[in-house]
């Protein structure tokens, strides 16, 4: 399906994938719960397995671990590690849960509109491996 197409469904199915499941969390039984927590989870790995590559492809090999490695954490910190306190906040304020699925909807049409217009799977940088004798330590 190629990692353009991949990213740009998982930000269209997280969407209705957080409603839903915040929907059937609202039962407040067992069950409920764990099927909450099971359905993002299905939607996740077209996310994230585009963003890994995407993430890779966006470097030139010479950075790419380092460079990859700071946007993702960046991006992880910022919205994931501040996530729990903007849900509270959000529903502090409007009274109801479903203002989480409304956060996450907006953060995944910004993803998708970067995405759609920034990520061009034709301009990464090619996987060319360094030749042997450019990464081998010599023995004095």
């Amino acid at each position: 399906m190629g990692r353009r197409p991949t990213l740009l469904a998982g930000c269209i199915l997280v969407i209705p994938a957080m409603f839903l499941s915040f929907y059937v969390a609202s039962f407040a039984t067992p069950a409920s719960a764990i099927a909450a927590a099971v359905i993002p989870v299905l939607v996740y790995p077209l996310i994230t397995s585009g963003m890994t590559i995407g993430l890779v492809d966006m470097f030139p090999r010479e950075m790419r671990v380092t460079a990859s490695g700071i946007a993702y954490n960046t991006g992880t910190a910022l919205f994931g590690g501040t996530a729990p306190l903007v849900a509270a906040f959000l529903i502090e304020r409007t009274g109801t849960p479903y203002a989480v699925p409304c956060y996450v909807a907006v953060i995944a049409t910004i993803s998708f509109a970067s995405v759609f217009l920034f990520y061009d799977q034709r301009r990464a940088a090619p996987y060319v491996a360094a030749p042997a004798a450019a990464i081998a330590d010599p023995v004095s």
